[in-house]
């Protein structure tokens, strides 16, 4: 919240001492670029985690809380093991996703004890290629400003 109040109050500054508004709009698109970039850095950083991973008949056993990130997420038995899902669990249609004692696939990182199902492994493709092309299109117009 701190950082948006910051940006926006150099936004104002600069409308303030007379900045051109050419500019103001750079500064708009290269921080909305550098959000971009860092978004899809997470979702290749976990098409990453996917490409080592094993794929693995598994057991959906609860939704709890991820204790490393304060989130609910589901847990999934593989051998006797609880593994937590990468991905918190989707609000709605709960119930008919995460059906108790269900075998699904999931992709195992046993590295970092954690899971992707099938919600996740469709979030990281889809986020993967909606944010290379947001990226792409805002790099564009940040490579126009400067040309």
């Amino acid at each position: 919240m701190e950082v948006l109040v910051a940006f926006i109050l150099i936004l104002v500054l600069l409308f303030c001492t007379g900045a051109q508004m050419s500019l103001i709009i750079a500064v708009i698109l290269g921080a909305l670029s550098l959000i971009n970039l860092l978004i899809l850095v997470f979702f290749v950083y976990c098409g990453i985690l996917l490409a080592g991973s094993e794929k693995k008949t598994a057991v959906f056993s609860k939704i709890g809380k991820n204790e490393d990130m304060k989130f609910d997420c589901p847990f999934y038995l593989i051998d006797g093991e609880e593994y937590r899902n990468a991905f918190p669990c989707e609000v709605a249609l709960r119930k008919k996703l995460y059906i108790p004692e269900k075998q699904v696939t999931v992709r195992l990182i046993k590295k970092k004890n954690m899971v992707f199902d099938a919600n996740a492994f469709t979030t990281v493709i889809a986020g993967t290629a909606f944010f290379a092309v947001l990226m792409a299109v805002s790099a564009h117009g940040l490579l126009d400003y400067f040309m």
